[in-house]
């Protein structure tokens, strides 16, 4: 049911459901950082928060959480940190790393050898109102200087996850 109608492309080199694979080589070598263990507990802390202990109507719920699940998928899943002077870069999203044809998409997005998808300056604000296709590979990638700076914002943010209403 969850694809009905939808033209999903599964094959050896993309799926669009997380597998083994994608959580072994894309999330778990990051589980040796600190920081980014930290950030994954604060961030499902802040998920169960909004579903529990926040005075939200359901859809100021869905709202928060939307924002919580774009700001993890342009970033933990699909995030680039970029050094713009010489386009050097690494890849901080799982969801790439797992990927042959996200590693392709991104590396020839910014190498300008072919324009498949958009690099863009990391602005939490415009992530987590970014929608995203899982069904396909991703038309725009978020870069971040560094790791800390994404971490940060993240943290001097948290009310933007916490969105009451008018």
């Amino acid at each position: 049911e969850k694809y009905k109608g939808l033209n999903v492309k599964n094959n050896l080199s993309y799926t669009p459901e997380p597998d083994i694979f994608h959580e072994i080589f894309g999330h778990a070598p990051f589980l040796f950082n600190k920081k980014y263990c930290k950030l994954l507990n604060d961030i499902g802390k802040l998920g169960c928060d909004i579903l529990f202990n926040m005075n939200f109507s359901d859809d100021l719920k869905y709202h928060n959480l939307k924002r919580l699940q774009n700001f993890v998928w342009w970033t933990l899943e699909f995030g680039v940190i970029l050094n713009n002077t010489n386009n050097d870069f690494e890849i901080l999203g799982a969801g790439i790393l797992s990927s042959i044809d996200e590693i392709n998409n991104v590396i020839n997005s910014i190498s300008n050898k072919k324009k498949y998808a958009k690099i863009i300056k990391y602005d939490i604000e415009k992530v987590i109102f970014t929608c995203f296709d899982y069904s396909n590979l991703q038309d725009r990638y978020f870069f971040v200087n560094s790791f800390d700076l994404m971490y940060d914002s993240f943290y001097s943010n948290k009310d933007i996850f916490l969105y009451k209403g008018n």
